[in-house]
């Protein structure tokens, strides 16, 4: 028998190397930054590779959210006002391509009552310690949808 050939008794499958197991908190999952229920899909563009971890957390924040629905909760969290760019008109959604829109003005008076214990975890798992400057900027890069960019009104 040469050294090739595997020898499978009946009704054995063959011998498969145990998979390594990756820790959570060292595990990525692939982030639609443009969720696929809102017509995202999964080009290179439009995924992020997350951390499980901060993915989750994510999720737990803001589901699937539209932009303009995030913006509204980042609004109420930093009690100033944002507004939410259109980056690209070609990919930006129906509400905005009928309008003619290429930024919305978001007011903080969308009434956000408070985060419960879970999704404050997982707001302090993501951005503790950070400034709101450098939040938005790592909302815009890793999480919201390429079409749209989240920045603080002057």
């Amino acid at each position: 028998m040469s050294t090739q050939t595997l020898r499978v008794k009946k009704g054995r499958a063959p011998r498969q190397k145990p998979k390594k197991h990756i820790p959570k908190e060292l595990r990525k999952t692939r982030h639609h930054r443009r969720p696929r229920r809102l017509g995202g899909n999964g080009g290179a563009e439009n995924i992020s590779l997350i951390p499980a971890v901060e993915h989750q957390a994510w999720h737990t924040l803001f589901n699937h959210m539209h932009a303009s629905a995030i913006a509204g909760v980042l609004a109420s969290v930093f009690e100033k006002p944002l507004i939410l760019l259109v980056e690209d008109q070609k990919v930006a959604s129906f509400d905005f391509q009928c309008t003619g829109l290429s930024a919305l003005y978001i007011d903080p008076s969308n009434t956000l009552d408070s985060f419960n214990d879970k999704q404050q975890n997982a707001w302090s798992l993501l951005w503790e310690g950070l400034s709101p400057n450098e939040i938005l900027e790592d909302i815009n890069a890793r999480f919201l949808d390429p079409a749209y960019k989240i920045v603080f009104a002057k």
